[in-house]
């Protein structure tokens, strides 16, 4: 009777122990992905231990950029503005870009991306030149060459709105997007400044070396005879998302936006010559970017 208990105890501890190993392995089966080179045990962990997204998981990220745009004029455009500005001036330059931006991934690799931003093209021309200029000396008025610097500032800025469709290939961190933009006007002026370069010699009206010549809107100048007051362009760009955890990335991008419509139409007072202004942008920017569900 002694022998038959200790061998029913043995046979009961066998079961169990063959049971909650048969259980372990079940509940691995079940919670880890499978593994095709080991199928008793969970998938490895990708490179890098990135966050892998299941086919047809949506996710919506919003995120905010700083950057600069590099503008680029469309054949050669100067303007005189009426105020004897005579080198000119230009758009060839860098500006202040900064905004937002919403995406919508359908899934891992296709996505609408809404960006806002401020367009920034302020740019400054200048150039030197001798005038001959009356000037009172005591109780006299002499006629004397004068060395002036001339410079222009233009404001032209924008409130561009852009939708584009993102492709980004599975399990990689670089996209490319591709869409329109259409941008308000918020600034656009011209300012013509004019400083005394010669030692000993002030204006007589206040005593100072600088004045204003001129400081109007541009779309106020006798020589636009078309300004528009908005901007549309078709935009393309790429970027890439870098991992600073799970939901977080900083995303460095470019975009190039060529110009649908012109800025303004405008004639040359020297040759009679229509001339269409327009400025084709490419964008660099860095943003932080964050996964918000």
């Amino acid at each position: 009777m002694k022998h038959l208990i200790m061998r029913s105890s043995l046979t009961i501890a066998v079961c169990l122990l063959f049971s909650t190993m048969a259980f372990s392995q079940w509940r691995v089966d079940v919670t880890a992905p499978s593994n095709p080179f080991n199928p008793h045990g969970p998938a490895p962990l990708p490179p890098g231990g990135e966050t892998i997204h299941l086919p047809g998981m949506s996710s919506v990220y919003v995120s905010g950029f700083l950057g600069a745009n590099y503008n680029h004029n469309l054949g050669a455009f100067s303007a005189t503005c009426e105020c004897s500005f005579e080198a000119g001036w230009s758009l060839a330059n860098w500006g202040l870009a900064v905004g937002g931006d919403i995406t919508y991934a359908f899934n891992r690799s296709w996505a609408l991306m809404l960006k806002v931003l401020y367009d920034d093209k302020h740019t400054t021309e200048s150039f030197e030149r001798d005038i001959e200029t009356p000037i009172r000396v005591g109780g006299q008025v002499i006629l004397r060459d004068v060395h002036y610097t001339e410079r222009a500032s233009v404001s032209l800025a924008y409130g561009t709105v852009g939708l584009f469709g993102r492709w980004q290939p599975r399990l990689a961190r670089w996209y490319v997007f591709l869409g329109p933009t259409v941008g308000l006007n918020l600034s656009n002026e011209i300012e013509h400044r004019q400083f005394i370069e010669t030692a000993e010699l002030t204006y007589i009206e206040d005593g100072n070396t600088e004045r204003i010549v001129a400081q109007k809107a541009i779309n106020d100048l006798p020589l636009m005879s078309d300004y528009t007051n908005y901007r549309l362009e078709g935009a393309i760009g790429g970027g890439y998302d870098y991992m600073l955890s799970p939901r977080l990335f900083l995303s460095p991008e470019i975009m190039v936006s060529y110009p649908i419509t012109r800025i303004a139409k405008a004639t040359k007072y020297t040759t009679g010559e229509i001339v269409d202004w327009k400025v084709m942008t490419i964008r660099f920017s860095v943003g932080i970017k964050y996964e918000a569900f």
